[in-house]
This record gives structure tokens, C-alpha cells and sequence, in this order.
């Protein structure tokens, strides 16, 4: 699915977005380090910002915000947590490091306030990683018409730039 550059301003500007995606171009090397460093800028203080609203945003605010049926809004607190997992790992950081304690700290307020009682939670969180096709094999078998699963398709979207030239790329077949 692709970003709604236009929608309203959030942690990025529609300029910021249009940047990130590639539809506008800084001229000078000068503005690209510029707008590099807001962004980044914006994602720390956006990240600190959590804390004022986890603690502070009333009750019927945070259920209004998470009532909607709109996909992208989903799909963009995937792509939250994704960028936060990705972040910690490339900076050494386990993810467990964060998540656990605030699954456990979420139910610990959600059962006082919904339930008035205090719960025990035991949070684990356990990844298993299977390295499967490499990004170069993913990229030869799109160019020879090949079909491709799509977790393939999505490591050569994300890997390399395999995909500027293609035109069409053939799906596996559904397993079922």
C-alpha cells in the first residue's frame, strides 16, 4: 500500500514524506543532511512523546484514537513496532529489552482500571530466525520470470534495487 504523502502533518510533514518516498529531490547536498536530521530529530522526540501520552492522554482519547477500522492505521502500527525492532537490533539492543516490560506494565494498569485488580503477567518473547534465499537468487529468478513467494518479493523490495527495471514479477502459487 502507498503512503498518503498529502494526509495531515504528523511525525513526518508531507514535504518529509515526499522526500522519504522519493517524489521530490533536494538540490543541494546541504538540504538533504538538513531534512535527514529533522527527521531524525522528530523520531526521538516523537518516541519521548509516548511517555507523556501513555501516562497522560485520558482514557476516552487513546480509545477514540484506536477505534477505527481503517487498514492503514493497522498497518502502520506494524510498521511502528517493525521500525522500533529493526532500530534496537541494528543498535545491539534486544527488543524483549522494551517489550516485555511494557506488555507487562499494559496489563498491570489495564487490569487495575478494568478489573480493579492487581495480575501477575509473565511476558516471553522468543524469535526464531531461518535464513532461506538470498537477495541476489530473489533477484535472478524475478529477472528470469520466475515466480517468487512473497516474504522473496519483499527482501529484494527492501535489499536492493533489483525491482527498477522490472515490469511484471510472478507470484508462487497459494499453498494450501
Amino acid at each position: 500500500m502507498k503512503p498518503d504523502v498529502d494526509r495531515g502533518r504528523g511525525m513526518l510533514s508531507p514535504a518529509d514524506r515526499a522526500y522519504l518516498l522519493g517524489e521530490t529531490e533536494m538540490e543541494h547536498e546541504q538540504s538533504k543532511r538538513n531534512a535527514e536530521a529533522r527527521i531524525r530529530t522528530r523520531i526521538t522526540d516523537t518516541v519521548l512523546d509516548f511517555m507523556v501520552l501513555v501516562h497522560h492522554l485520558k482514557r476516552k482519547d487513546r480509545r477514540q484514537v484506536f477505534d477505527t477500522d481503517d487498514e492503514r492505521f493497522t498497518d502502520g502500527l506494524t510498521a511502528m513496532l517493525s521500525f522500533a525492532y529493526i532500530g534496537m537490533r541494528e543498535n545491539g539492543t534486544d527488543f524483549e529489552h522494551v517489550l516485555e516490560p511494557a506488555v507487562r506494565k499494559a496489563e498491570e494498569v489495564h487490569a487495575a482500571d478494568t478489573l480493579g485488580r492487581a495480575v501477575s503477567v509473565d511476558v516471553r518473547f522468543d524469535v526464531e530466525t531461518e535464513v532461506e534465499t538470498a537477495v541476489d537468487d530473489v533477484a535472478a529468478a524475478i529477472d528470469a520470470g520466475k515466480p517468487v513467494t512473497p516474504a522473496e518479493l519483499f527482501s529484494v523490495m527492501v535489499g536492493s534495487d533489483a525491482l527498477e527495471q522490472v515490469s511484471e514479477v510472478t507470484p508462487t502459487e497459494r499453498r494450501r
